[in-house]
């Protein structure tokens, strides 16, 4: 994948011989390699697929999927508007397409961030290395441990 970095922000994400934004839902215009969609008239997307894995009620799903559209893209700005560029032009049938803001990818990947790890339930891990997890989450001067659950 070549990632190209645009001025305004936005991350040109050009797969081989195309570039690939996104949308809510496509219009009868837009080219449908180019943009994908998380709603559609027919069939599923990927998008709708993951809330009935997760065991979501079928008939909220598009609600939740319109939510979740509104927070990354007005809410949270994480999803910016952007014009998909060929070499020489903007493309055709790609109008109002989004895609991940490139300045906030570059705040989040300058940012120490720690990795959570899984570990198995508390009764099923033997005391001494139990308590030691204990007390390291506890001290307030390491931060090797952030998150602990019984």
């Amino acid at each position: 994948m070549k990632v190209s970095w645009k001025s305004n922000g936005v991350i040109s994400h050009c797969c081989k011989a195309f570039c690939v934004g996104l949308k809510l839902q496509r219009e009868s215009t837009d080219h449908n390699q180019r943009v994908k969609q998380w709603l559609t008239e027919r069939g599923e997307t990927i998008a709708l697929q993951a809330p009935k894995k997760w065991g979501m009620a079928t008939e909220i799903i598009p609600d939740f999927i319109r939510d979740l559209w509104q927070l990354l893209t007005e809410d949270l700005n994480l999803l910016a508007n952007t014009k998909l560029r060929g070499k020489r032009s903007i493309l055709r049938g790609c109008n109002d397409v989004y895609q991940l803001d490139g300045d906030f990818l570059l705040m989040v990947l300058d940012q120490q961030f720690s990795m959570l790890r899984s570990r198995e339930h508390s009764a099923q891990v033997p005391a001494k290395d139990r308590e030691k997890v204990e007390n390291l989450f506890k001290n307030e001067h390491r931060e090797e441990v952030n998150t602990l659950i019984g």
